[in-house]
């Protein structure tokens, strides 16, 4: 990976998320995304409108057409012409890099495609309370550098997995060292890579530091920042 990166963040959403929180996770996404790229990033953010066929267009195979390194989904869509979807996996399996945030885990149900691209399929969430993300025990040995607990008041999202992923984090209520729900994952896809993060329904989520880390930690992932040049 060189010294530049091109990374779009789709969102739209009214409450879910809220116009408030699609400008804050705006600025979360750029500044994980300086953090890992430095002064050479080009961060996007498309308007509600065209989110879909934009989607289709940027993860199209066009001889000498200029793709994003990196495309983060950021809103609530249930259901999506199955085009979309197969655009979408070609472009990861392709090599591309997807970020799945909050309600895009929870989108596209009914497309099995869109399941196997992230690994999971959405199965209900818990209400909005305060709790805790932790780093989980499995692999952390390897995550240096992100913060082993972020405190943030979110609804849990849970999810049935179907494919083997990478678990970072895992939700966790007050002092309870029971293994809960997976909250941050990521998973090869062919040639390409996913990151799931599962928090985001409130705006103040983006607001603290740990959350940004996060951010970062799984942007350098996707972008293979760990990788030699």
């Amino acid at each position: 990976m060189n010294g530049t990166a091109k990374a779009l963040l789709v969102t739209s959403g009214i409450v879910h998320p809220s116009r408030c929180g699609q400008r804050q996770a705006f600025a979360a996404f750029r500044r994980g995304l300086r953090r890992e790229v430095g002064s050479s990033e080009r961060a996007e953010r498309s308007s509600a409108g065209h989110r879909m066929r934009l989607l289709e267009e940027l993860c199209a195979q066009r001889p000498g057409g200029e793709r994003p390194d990196l495309i983060a989904l950021y809103f609530h869509h249930p259901r999506v012409e199955p085009g979309t979807v197969a655009a979408l996996c070609r472009y990861v399996g392709d090599g591309g890099a997807l970020l799945a945030i909050h309600g895009a885990l929870a989108s596209f149900k009914g497309e099995p495609a869109y399941t196997d691209l992230l690994g999971a399929s959405f199965a209900g969430h818990q209400p909005v309370g305060a709790r805790e993300m932790r780093l989980a025990r499995e692999g952390a040995a390897s995550r240096g550098g992100l913060p082993g607990c972020v405190a943030v008041t979110d609804e849990v999202y849970e999810h049935e997995f179907r494919h083997e992923v990478d678990i970072w984090y895992r939700w966790h209520e007050g002092g309870s060292s029971e293994r809960g729900a997976a909250a941050v994952w990521t998973r090869g896809y062919a040639a390409g890579r996913v990151a799931c993060f599962a928090s985001g329904h409130r705006a103040a989520v983006w607001r603290s530091p740990g959350v940004v880390e996060v951010i970062a930690g799984l942007l350098g992932w996707l972008l293979r920042r760990e990788e030699p040049a």
